[in-house]
């Protein structure tokens, strides 16, 4: 009987698996073999392979599946504020193509095209929630991305000297989407007109074709309305004052809007969030960009046209230096004299913020 029951007591026992030790846990290993090599990313490349990381896979004592994700960011800013997830998997490398580590360096980060930016990247291991997130040390790279050619439409008028090919005058659509909008420079080409200042058309490729033209179906150029083809029929009318004008083509609706704006900061670092609080800005015509050098509160702030939340306001959702229109609040951690840049030349529409 003591021999019976000693066997159905053992026999009750559970048996445990490996556990694992926080002592045990190693983080990959960097991916120092790439460290202070350069890239040049170019579109007509887009789905070459840029490179391919190799590292060690992190160590737990225990076999567990991993997961690892590229990580980048701007040199020296330690992954705290601007950081794109490239891309993952459960291996120890993988290839990343030219257009996928562009649309991360351009497009979320924000950084500008044909110039060469210092990056650091690591890999970032993620079992579970239970268990400690790891990471690679950081490997510092050089990378120059492109210019991504969003869908255009040009606009050929009276502003620009009718130049069908001009790529600086040109409405864009970043969604691809049939909608197009984009900030261009009106002055006065119609002096002798009181009425207004330019004329202009829409064209889907850079030269005149009747079926490709877009204009306004009615002889006074000011319905609103678009005809598309038939040599768009007459131009498109704008009224006002010369200045820095807001353009939007919407060509499923078959519609267009324009309005002049000037821009200004708002929000508690400026002094409020109210009517009369803007700092407003100055356009500098030679850079095609707006600028004011003012006092900053540590707070937040957003830009907005017009000193009216009517119009257009852009926040910066990633905290990237790129905005959006609706935005999240830009954060200022730092009271200070600083210059602010607000770019809107083309999308991503972007700004900067320099302590002086």
């Amino acid at each position: 009987m003591l021999i019976g029951l000693s066997f159905l007591i053992s026999c009750e026992e559970e048996e445990k698996g490996p556990v694992l030790k926080q002592e045990d846990i190693q983080n990959p290993a960097s991916i120092q073999s790439l460290n202070g090599t350069s890239f040049v990313l170019k579109q007509e490349n887009q789905d070459e392979d840029m490179t391919t990381f190799t590292w060690n896979e992190a160590q737990f004592g225990i076999e567990l599946p991993v997961t690892y994700t590229l990580q980048i960011t701007p040199e020296g800013s330690g992954f705290e504020t601007r950081v794109a997830d490239v891309i993952s998997t459960s291996n120890d490398s993988i290839s990343v193509t030219q257009g996928e580590m562009n649309n991360k360096l351009f497009l979320t980060l924000g950084m500008l095209p044909g110039e060469s930016h210092s990056v650091d990247i690591r890999v970032r291991g993620i079992v579970s929630e239970k268990v400690d997130t790891v990471y690679s040390e950081a490997t510092t790279l050089s990378i120059t991305p492109y210019q991504v050619m969003y869908p255009m439409l040009f606009m050929p008028g009276d502003y620009q000297g009718w130049a069908a090919s001009d790529s600086s005058t040109v409405l864009y659509s970043p969604k691809d989407n049939g909608v197009y909008s984009g900030y261009l420079y009106f002055e006065d080409a119609l002096p002798d007109d009181p009425d207004f200042i330019t004329g202009f058309k829409l064209l889907k490729v850079p030269g005149w074709e009747a079926d490709n033209t877009i204009g306004d179906p009615e002889g006074s150029g000011t319905s609103g309305t678009l005809q598309i083809g038939n040599w768009g029929g007459n131009n498109i009318m704008v009224s006002g004052d010369p200045g820095y004008y807001y353009v939007k083509a919407d060509l499923n609706n078959k519609t267009y809007e324009y309005f002049k704006t000037e821009w200004s900061l708002i929000g508690a670092a400026v002094g409020g969030w109210g009517d009369g609080d803007d700092v407003f800005m100055n356009y500098q015509q030679d850079q095609g960009v707006w600028t004011v050098t003012t006092d900053l509160a540590a707070g937040e702030m957003k830009f907005r046209a017009n000193g009216s939340w009517d119009y257009i306001d852009y926040g910066d959702n990633d905290g990237n230096g790129t905005v959006e229109q609706g935005g999240a609040n830009i954060v200022v951690e730092e009271a200070g004299t600083y210059e602010v840049t607000l770019n809107l030349s083309n999308p991503p529409y972007r700004y900067t913020l320099e302590m002086q």
